[in-house]
């Protein structure tokens, strides 16, 4: 879902940075080359946006939390079991 977003967005934003893509090429002032500046600027933020909003760290973390507590709990039912 999350890539699907950013697809979404970046295809809206492409549209609009190509409109004034033109625009500057047809009307090369300040005003429109500053503007086609900020907006490639933005579009290359976006390009480098995560698409998974977890870093591997945080990742981690979370498996580490749903491990730990099942193998305590798999050895207490295994100990269980041996004695009996």
């Amino acid at each position: 879902m999350m890539v699907k977003t950013k697809n979404k967005k970046t295809e809206r934003f492409s549209l609009m940075l190509r409109s004034k893509l033109c625009e500057a090429f047809e009307n090369p002032n300040k005003k429109n080359l500053s503007c086609l500046k900020n907006l490639l600027q933005i579009q290359n933020k976006i390009d480098k946006m995560s698409e998974w909003p977890f870093s591997s760290y945080e990742v981690l973390h979370i498996v580490l939390i749903v491990i730990i507590p099942l193998i305590i709990v798999g050895l207490e039912l295994l100990l269980r079991i041996i004695k009996g």
